[in-house]
């Protein structure tokens, strides 16, 4: 008789046996766990809010600086397969569209060699300031010196004769908030215009004895949930983090390596794959943040009227966007700007 695996072969060939796959062949589904619990410091619990009279789940990252940002990145997060698929666009994004690969992207992050980051620092802070006492406290006081003088101070012989003001600076802070999101079209001096504005827009605030507090932020929606990532570039009282604001700012490869990688770890429940939500536009944003007088929003090249074509026109477009004719000089700021980048 022949052994089992002839006959086995021979009853195949006729038809009669199908061949069923091993079960080990079957491939285990991915289970997503949330990073959430792993970093605490960075990743918010989700967050129900009303904005414009919807409702949304805002899903929250926070970092305090690049290199907090880099080591969540090389740490390699768990990736949200069921809202992202397989084909992530962090890596899989064209060259022409995202800019280097992604790891090189990661790497680029702590890199201070770049020399179009020493290009930006050069002209980085040309703004000539108005000298207006802007906050300022007007009391009336009393002096040896100065003033109108006061008869009856006189006529007693009292020293403090002259009637004068004296000027308190009162302690003022701003919160500035700017998006790292811009649309596909944009162009590649929009993009370095606004980084350029921005860092000349803080050294006027700082100036005038403002202390100025900027996050770089990205915020994109999709079915009622939002993505917030949220980069702190300067602290009040602090030093503005030059490298952290170009690099979220003028780098390609942060918005469409970096942040989309940053969305694929994060816990929405809805598919995001493919489009990876819309960018969550100036109003909406507006009153997320509940932006008051002591607070400036400083949205995409479009928004803030940054063309690309004249800095010096950009600039003072900006200015009057963000009401800020008061503080800044616009008129030698802009052409010492313009001077400053060969235009």
């Amino acid at each position: 008789m022949p052994d089992n695996k002839i006959l086995y072969f021979i009853l195949k060939l006729l038809g009669l046996i199908e061949e069923v796959p091993d079960a080990e062949e079957k491939e285990e589904p991915i289970i997503y766990t949330s990073n959430r619990e792993k970093y605490p410091d960075i990743i918010q619990e989700p967050k129900d809010v009303i904005i414009n009279g919807r409702n949304y789940t805002v899903y929250k990252f926070s970092f305090q600086g690049l290199s907090d940002l880099y080591n969540y990145l090389k740490s390699d997060p768990d990736i949200n397969i069921s809202s992202f698929g397989s084909d992530l666009a962090s890596i899989q994004g064209d060259k022409r569209f995202a800019g280097i690969p992604y790891k090189q992207a990661v790497e680029q992050l702590v890199n201070y060699n770049d020399p179009e980051y020493k290009e930006f620092l050069t002209i980085s802070k040309n703004t000539k300031v108005k000298n207006l006492k802007l906050g300022a406290m007007f009391e009336p006081t009393n002096s040896v010196a100065g003033g109108i003088v006061r008869p009856q101070a006189l006529a007693v012989g009292d020293p403090h004769i002259y009637r004068t003001t004296k000027i308190y600076k009162v302690e003022k802070s701003v919160n500035i908030y700017t998006i790292s999101n811009y649309l596909g079209d944009t162009s590649k001096s929009q993009v370095f215009n606004k980084a350029v504005i921005l860092t000349n827009i803080i050294h006027a605030l700082e100036q005038e004895g403002i202390k100025v507090n900027v996050n770089v932020f990205s915020a994109s929606e999709h079915e009622g949930e939002i993505i917030e990532v949220e980069l702190n570039i300067k602290n009040n009282g602090k030093s503005t983090n030059y490298q952290a604001l170009y690099r979220s700012l003028c780098n390609v490869e942060f918005l469409r390596r970096i942040i989309f990688r940053i969305r694929e770890t994060s816990d929405v429940k809805t598919f995001w794959g493919r489009g990876y939500g819309h960018t969550c536009e100036e109003e909406m944003m507006r009153e997320y943040y509940h932006l008051g007088d002591d607070n400036y929003y400083f949205g995409t090249p479009d928004e803030m009227g940054i063309k690309g074509n004249d800095i010096g026109n950009d600039f003072e477009r900006t200015v009057k966007k963000l009401k800020l004719e008061k503080v800044i000089d616009t008129k030698s700021a802009k052409e010492r700007i313009r001077k400053s980048i060969g235009e």
